[in-house]
Parts: C-alpha cells; sequence; structure tokens
C-alpha cells in the first residue's frame, strides 16, 4: 500500500501568516489537511506530521516522512504577502517526480478560480531533507482579504483537500 504523509505547516508556537481578519495559517492548514487525510485514507496508508496545534521543527516532518518511507509528502500552507492584493496559489517542487505531483495538484486548484501564480522549483527545507518526490502547496493569500475569508469557508475548504486529493491520485495511478 502506497505510504502518504499530509504536513499541515506551522503549529503550535508557530502560527505562520495571519490574516487581516486574524485567521492563523496554522489552523487553516491542519483543517485542510484534516480533510486530505480523511479522503485518502480510504485508499492509502496516510500520516500527519502533526495532528492538533503542536510544535513540529522542519527536520522533525522530513525526517517523519523518511521514516515512514513515504512514497510521497505534501506540505500545506497559506501564502502571505506585504502586498495586500496579492493572491492566487503556487506550489512548489524540488525533484522531477515532485514537478508531477505538483503539477496535478496545481492544475486542480487553479481550477477552483486561484490565479495561477505558478509550479514552482523550491528549496524549503522539507523538499530537500526528504527522500521521496515532494511538494509544498502555497494554497491561496491569507494575506488577501477576499482569500482569508474564502480561507474561513469550509466549502472552500473542502474544495482544496479535493484538489489536493486529485492531484494525488492521479500522480499515483502514473506509478502504479
Amino acid at each position: 500500500m502506497k505510504v502518504i504523509v499530509i504536513d499541515p505547516g506551522h503549529g503550535g508556537r508557530d502560527p505562520g501568516a495571519v490574516g487581516p481578519g486574524g485567521t492563523e495559517e496554522k489552523d487553516v492548514n491542519l483543517a485542510i489537511a484534516h480533510l486530505v487525510h480523511t479522503r485518502l485514507q480510504q485508499d492509502y496508508s496516510v500520516f500527519m506530521t502533526r495532528k492538533n496545534d503542536d510544535t513540529v521543527t522542519l527536520t522533525a516532518r522530513s525526517t517523519f516522512a523518511n521514516t515512514k518511507k513515504a512514497d510521497i509528502f505534501v506540505s500545506i500552507h497559506c501564502n502571505a504577502a506585504t502586498n495586500p492584493l496579492a493572491n492566487g496559489t503556487e506550489t512548489y517542487y524540488i525533484s522531477k517526480d515532485g514537478a508531477r505531483l505538483a503539477k496535478g495538484i496545481h492544475e486542480r486548484l487553479v481550477d477552483l478560480g486561484l490565479r495561477d501564480r505558478g509550479i514552482k522549483q523550491g528549496t524549503y527545507a522539507v523538499l530537500r531533507k526528504t527522500k521521496m518526490p515532494a511538494v509544498l502547496v502555497e494554497v491561496a493569500f491569507i494575506s488577501h482579504a477576499a482569500e482569508e475569508i474564502q480561507l474561513g469557508s469550509t466549502r472552500f475548504l473542502t474544495d482544496v483537500a479535493d484538489a489536493i486529493c486529485e492531484g494525488v491520485y492521479e500522480y499515483l495511478r502514473k506509478e502504479e
């Protein structure tokens, strides 16, 4: 059975970015991750780097995925910028296989109506230190007032989780 590690970014003492309305990134990331976990566990062995509002170091996140011998690693985040008009979704990868995984997830997020900010190679620690195809998804800008409101909507979070899952399913079907 394929093993997937879902990483809800930030947590505990690290709230991540905070939106203009006070929404904390760590809470949005965790909510999406739980939805992704629930759906994917029907078909795969799925683990989360944190299930609660806990502080988990970047090294611990990567080590966890490597120890579980994960087939893929998906880190979930919300973006932020000093420019309150910055918006959209972007997805990061480091390896060729990670790029394929990123493409599937990213295209489905764009299908939700999010502005396409691109699929980009990144050097984030969780991408560098994991031994499997890995992506870091910046779902939307929590610093953008309208996107912060979307990130507070259960319907939108469910749609985001479904988009991430569909990208994962597509990638893993091609691997079989």
